[in-house]
Order: C-alpha cells, then structure tokens, then sequence
C-alpha cells in the first residue's frame, strides 16, 4: 500500500517572484539559482529531476496508464520509502547511461515524462501547476489569428512546418488573451467537437458550450488546422509553452514558459527518423525490383 505523501509548498530561498493576480497567496518560483527544474519535496526530502525519474522507472509497474499527478506523488513517496535516498541515488547513476531513443527503452523515457509532470506541477509554492494540453494549444493558436498562422492544407503544412519556437510564441501569445479559465472551457469543448465518438450537443448546457466555442472560435476549418498543427508538435514534444497555474487560494493565470519533456522528444524525433529511413529502404527496393523486372523482359501489357 502506498505511503501517505508528505509535501509542503513553502518558499525555500526563491530565485525570483512570481506576479500572481490581486488577492492570490504568495505563489512563488520555487527553482533555486542556478537550477533549471524545481524539487519536488517529499517524505522532508526535496528530489531533483534524476531522482524522481528513477523512482518512476524503479516502479513503472505500479504506474499505469495515463496516471495523474497525486498517483504519481505517491508512487514517489512509495519509491522513498522502499529505497530511500541512498537507494535512488545508486539506480540514478545507472539511469544516466540508459539511453531513451532505443526501442526496448520505452519504460525509460516514460519515467522521464513522469517525471517532467510532477516537476512542473511543483514548479510553485502555493499553487499546482500543468503544461498546457494540445487542445489548449489549439485554441491559443486560432486566437493568435489567421495573419500570424494563416491556415493551409495540412500537406503544405508538413513539406514546410512552423518551426517549434515560433510556433511556441505564437501559443503563448493567444493563450494571454483570454482568461486561463475560458482557455480551459474552450479547450475542452474543442476536443469534444473533434472528437468523431461524441455525439453533437443536446442538452441546452451543451448548445451554449458549443456556441460559446464557435463564438471564440468562429472558423470550423481553422479550428480543425490549429487543433492538427497543434497535435502535430505536441506528439514529437517540441514546444515550449506557459504554465497553467492554480493557485491554492483559487486563481488561475500563466506562469514560466516551460519545454515539453526533452527526452520524449529526443525518443520521438528517434522513432521519426527511423521510420522515415525505413520507408526510404522500402521505396529504394521497389524502385530496384521494378528497374530488375524491365530488364528482363520488360513490363506485361
């Protein structure tokens, strides 16, 4: 049975404020100088990212599909508990030269994508914290307007994608102008239209969700474009986008601008490029199949 987790969101030598709205309680960056990622604190400990995705991999068994951040908190106070600090530490210096762009390393870099969600969701005192999800990323982009993502055929899009920066500003641009919490409704009525399994509204609760979409969101096609832009980068994890941030006293509001897990996008621009050298061999054998076939008699008419 897991252990009760032991965290605290206290301030611990802060290396810079954060300006939360009027009235919210002090939500503050908990990285300290010169770290790149908070700790995350548990059982009076605070563990750096190595550490924390070590205890993922340790117990990925436990871990489950799609899990959420408090199973994931206590899968990392179980992990403490059964190794200890001294314990995590001698898996970690192993975990170092476990490379997550080879196929049977999948628990690898999945330990590391749980990893980078409980240390963004640590990343402030006061508050939990999230990366964006691809359908708030979708809506960001339609409010960013078609002059700074004008909308195309997704073939056109793929032969000449928006590079992973630019299109990163452009999230954050049109996610800052609306209030996090219609961010958030919009989004999840996006993925409820897109979504073929759903049925169409019925309800009056349901028509108005949809017209407060549409009313956002005015453009189906381009709705569909951002939400396909939009899964395109979230599924190689390249964007580097804000935080949705909850505080504790209840307001919502951006925080850090924070990169998707760096080493699920190492993995995934791996299974990429090998796919794609995979499809060039097969292409090369049949093109130097089909010139054998000429060659000995000709093509059959």
């Amino acid at each position: 049975m897991h252990g009760t987790v032991i965290s605290t969101r206290v301030a611990i030598a802060p290396s810079s404020a954060f300006e939360a709205p009027a009235g919210a309680l002090s939500v503050v960056d908990r990285r300290r100088p010169g770290q790149r990622y908070p700790r995350v604190a548990v059982r009076g400990l605070e563990l750096n990212r190595l550490q924390v995705a070590t205890a993922m991999l340790e117990l990925s068994d436990h871990i489950g599909y799609k899990p959420s951040v408090a199973h994931l908190s206590s899968v990392l106070d179980w992990a403490v508990e059964a190794y200890g600090l001294d314990g995590l530490n001698s898996a970690a210096r192993d975990m170092l030269h476990l490379s997550v762009a080879e196929d049977h390393n999948l628990d690898v870099a999945m330990a590391w994508l749980h990893a980078h969600t409980l240390v963004t969701s640590f990343w402030y005192t006061n508050a939990e914290s999230r990366l964006m999800t691809r359908w708030e990323r979708a809506v960001a982009l339609h409010l960013a307007g078609e002059d700074l993502l004008p909308r195309r055929l997704l073939a056109d899009y793929y032969a000449a994608k928006t590079p992973a920066a630019e299109l990163s500003a452009l999230v954050a641009h049109g996610a800052s102008l609306v209030p996090v919490a219609e961010l958030e409704d919009l989004a999840e009525e996006l993925e409820r239209e897109q979504n073929p399994f759903i049925d169409r509204p019925a309800t009056g609760e349901e028509r108005a969700r949809r017209a407060a979409l549409k009313g956002a969101l005015p453009d189906y096609n381009r709705r569909r474009f951002c939400h396909h832009v939009a899964d395109i980068h979230h599924r190689m994890f390249e964007l580097s986008t804000p935080l949705v941030v909850h505080s504790d006293s209840g307001e919502r509001f951006l925080g850090a601008t924070v990169p998707d897990c760096p080493e699920m996008h190492i993995r995934q621009a791996a299974v990429y490029a090998a796919g794609r050298a995979h499809r060039e061999a097969r292409q090369k054998h049949a093109t130097l199949a089909s010139e054998a076939q000429i060659g000995q008699g000709g093509m059959r008419v």
